[in-house]
């Protein structure tokens, strides 16, 4: 990540931020599930990996995991909301790129074999190379998304403090 030092500056010393910020992130990561756009199932998404990415950043700054402890002592509901949401998207995200990777695979065995391969069209044959970096392009996004969550997930259950929530015993 690009570092300005003006914002570093703030982050590292505006206690405003420092009270807030976590929670605010939370529950940021919660309201995002219901945007009201027809959209909304993968927008959310988009916006997930900058909230994660941003409290990966703030992570190793202990002012800000005391307020993250702070904020399970208050708001457990909300902590516990976002790690069932990460958990899902997580979920979600790997399950479709094992169903991408399949689709991969078949056209990837297609081009693989020449009697087949050369059955097509050289217009079919350009849908199935479009079609192949579409789903490379889409496999990366997707995999970005999902180590972005999964990031946060072993970030979270390495603090003890923050582990609790996870073994409720709901």
């Amino acid at each position: 990540m690009r570092r300005n030092t003006a914002y570093q500056a703030a982050f590292e010393s505006h206690p405003f931020l420092k009270k807030y910020l976590m929670r605010a992130i939370f529950r940021l990561y919660v309201d995002v599930e219901t945007t009201g756009s027809s959209s909304q199932f993968y927008d959310k998404f988009s916006s997930r990996f900058y909230l994660s990415d941003i409290l990966m950043e703030l992570w190793d700054d202990q002012h800000y995991r005391r307020s993250l402890h702070e904020l399970v002592a208050v708001n457990e509901r909300l902590v516990l909301n976002t790690i069932n949401m990460l958990l899902n998207d997580a979920n979600w995200l790997l399950d479709s790129t094992l169903d991408t990777l399949q689709e991969l695979h078949g056209l990837q065995m297609m081009m693989d074999n020449p009697a087949e391969w050369n059955s097509l069209t050289q217009e079919q044959q350009q849908e199935k190379r479009q079609r192949f970096a579409e789903i490379e392009k889409k496999l990366k996004t997707t995999l970005q998304l999902a180590n972005s969550s999964v990031k946060v997930l072993v970030a979270l259950t390495g603090d003890g403090n923050i582990r609790k929530v996870f073994l409720r015993p709901e």
